[in-house]
């Protein structure tokens, strides 16, 4: 092969591309390099001499003999190695502090957009700190306790005297008398019956008139019965609040005589502004719920709003382990109408509607296709309901403007009615609804 052929093939051979790069990018030549690398071989290096068996000697191709190529290519390959880790390991470096850099310049708090931000109200209290203190000190003179004296029989039938307590209200002044109002509970089977201030004023009460079904009594006072007169002019009647007024989570103050212990006060809110409540005689009563410490002697005691009015009268607590902060008074503008008729007359004409009913309930009314109501299974003879048209086989729904789907709930609603109230009545018949008005008329009985 002539020299021109050797030169093309020569040529044609591929360069470590790899250096070439790397040379490239440092600004360097590969001869520049190459001088580099032969200014550092030492004058005493004597490269290996190469061996002369036979057997061991290239092979000449073709009928020429490649050009020995000088003995530093390993030196070389080192050098650039140890090049490419320092460039490597270098610029590695450098680049992540300019990125860290670059981030801690432009790294800005996160601010919530306008229109994401949502705003906060604050809920600011604006109360009396001594708000309490001075109801108590207005009103606390007006709430009794009261203590009974009862006739009862022992285990072997003997008479036994025995004795109750619970609380009171004064909500009027006559000329010579104070009007109190408690439970009826409280007085009921009383022989004797006598009040105490929170001074200790003792005095002896009169049951004036009470009724079980309200669970209301009124009591009276006698100025003649007062030892200092002074005494009986300082009492002021609790003034009256209104108690469809009242708000679920208003404040509440309970007074009462809790466990005999004498006046004592507790507050709370109102947890319930309407309550229905079984009686636990088959009917159902709508009561204020508070969760207002209400303990065994606080009945009759008063429920009262954050100006110092009488909203309630405490008559029941849940008694169970399971059940704690649940107390009920009886709203003072249902009791209002009652204590009337026992200051007036002694009892409460209770008015009636001369109907038999049953509660229809859902399963029964989703079958037959009606409305839950109270399904009236007989209208008696010359009662307010057969004068107004009530039929057996009706469906009532609503009484004086309240819904009702049983016979406690339709109860309850005329546990504060009078003789001669006009009400309003809808119902169902054979699919149509109806309405009626009836007149309520004493019971026969009474």
């Amino acid at each position: 092969m002539d020299e021109k052929q050797s030169r093309k093939m020569g040529e044609n051979i591929p360069e470590n591309r790899m250096e070439d790069k790397i040379l490239s990018a440092m600004g360097m030549e590969r001869d520049s390099l190459d001088d580099q690398a032969e200014t550092e071989i030492p004058d005493s290096y004597q490269p290996m001499q190469e061996m002369s068996d036979p057997e061991f000697e290239e092979p000449v191709r073709n009928g020429w003999e490649p050009e020995p190529k000088p003995k530093r290519r390993g030196l070389r390959g080192i050098a650039l190695f140890l090049v490419f880790v320092l460039v490597f390991s270098t610029g590695y470096g450098l680049g992540s502090s300019i990125a860290n850099f670059r981030n801690t310049q432009n790294q800005v708090p996160y601010v919530v957009p306008a229109n994401e931000r949502q705003t906060q109200e604050t809920i600011v209290v604006d109360r009396d700190p001594d708000l309490i203190v001075n109801i108590v000190d207005r009103v606390g003179p007006s709430i009794v306790a009261i203590q009974t004296e009862v006739l009862g029989v022992d285990y072997f039938g003997r008479a036994q005297l025995g004795q109750s307590a619970g609380s009171g209200v004064i909500f009027d002044r006559r000329s010579n008398e104070l009007l109190l109002l408690t439970n009826q509970h409280v007085v009921e089977a009383a022989t004797a019956i006598q009040v105490t201030f929170e001074d200790g004023v003792i005095v002896p009460a009169e049951l004036l008139g009470s009724d079980a079904e309200t669970d209301l009594a009124v009591l009276k006072l006698s100025r003649d019965d007062f030892d200092q007169a002074a005494k009986f002019d300082s009492i002021n009647p609790v003034p009256f609040g209104n108690s469809a007024e009242v708000r679920t989570g208003e404040i509440a103050i309970a007074i009462g005589n809790p466990l005999g212990l004498g006046n004592s006060v507790t507050q709370g809110i109102i947890s319930s502004q309407q309550r229905e409540v079984n009686t636990g005689n088959g009917q159902s009563v709508s009561l204020i719920q508070t969760d207002a410490a209400i303990n065994p002697g606080n009945s009759g005691g008063a429920l009262l709003n954050g100006k110092g009015e009488l909203i309630g009268i405490n008559t029941i607590k849940i008694a169970d382990e399971q059940v704690e902060g649940i107390g009920f008074a009886i709203p003072i503008n249902n009791a209002i109408p009652i204590l009337e008729q026992l200051v007036e007359n002694g009892e409460v004409a209770r008015p009636y509607l001369g109907i038999i009913g049953e509660t229809l309930g859902t399963e029964r009314a989703g079958t037959w296709g009606v409305p839950e109501g109270v399904l009236l299974v007989r209208v008696l003879m010359g009662t307010p309901a057969r004068d107004a048209g009530l039929k057996a086989g009706d469906i009532l729904t609503e009484f004086d403007g309240t819904r009702i789907t049983t016979m406690e709930e339709l109860l309850g609603q005329l546990y504060f009615k009078q003789v001669g109230d006009l009400v309003e009545v809808k119902g169902n018949r054979d699919g149509e609804d109806f309405t009626v008005t009836i007149e309520l008329a004493q019971r026969a009985d009474e």
